[in-house]
């Protein structure tokens, strides 16, 4: 309810000739001074009332931007956890990685390409490349027996142990196109392996 629906009952234009009637005892104010200072006291009431209203308005307009300040704070400060934490899963994958490459070489592959995409999570994506008829599948079986907690390192080589099947079965039935075999490794969270031959 706006303050002049709620004065309009008591101050009506209808009940102002009684009022003022009544009035008509004080000599020295004539009706339409006293009317001049009905609508003036009634034009202030309205302006406070209203003005208190305004600042109910802003005030809820400070709050909220306070309430947005802080998200926003939260926000960044769980971004920035996300991406330390990120950076650590980045390490850890590369020193994994690195052990790996010694035995990508003991199966003849060699690193074909090496990026980083850089980002809130950031990537890291290499490609192998080697000779299918290099590829023993008792030296991959050694291999991961020793090696069983590096968890990069046997799920390469299980793709790889996996793609060498698939291409020895294909020239069992006199299919022999591919002479390479191509590892895609995506070195983040998650990471991804991606066998291929050409």
């Amino acid at each position: 309810m706006t303050p002049i629906e709620f004065f309009s009952p008591i101050f009506s234009v209808a009940n102002l000739p009684p009022v003022l009637s009544q009035l008509d005892a004080l000599p020295s104010i004539s009706s339409n001074w006293l009317f001049l200072l009905v609508v003036v006291i009634l034009v202030l009431l309205v302006y406070f009332l209203n003005k208190n209203q305004v600042k109910a308005v802003q005030n809820i307009s400070e709050q909220a931007l306070q309430i947005q300040g802080k998200v926003i704070d939260q926000v960044q400060e769980q971004t920035t956890e996300m991406a330390a934490v990120a950076q650590e899963k980045i390490n850890l994958i590369l020193e994994e990685y690195q052990k790996f490459l010694p035995y990508a070489e003991q199966l003849g592959l060699k690193v074909d390409s090496f990026s980083i995409e850089a980002g809130v999570l950031p990537q890291i994506k290499t490609s192998l490349r080697g000779s299918i008829d290099n590829i023993k599948n008792e030296m991959i079986e050694q291999i991961k027996s020793e090696n069983n907690n590096n968890k990069l390192l046997v799920a390469v080589l299980n793709a790889i142990l996996l793609a060498k099947k698939c291409n020895d079965k294909l020239e069992s039935v006199y299919i022999s196109l591919f002479k390479d075999i191509i590892i895609d490794i995506k070195l983040g969270i998650p990471p991804a392996i991606s066998v291929r031959f050409q």
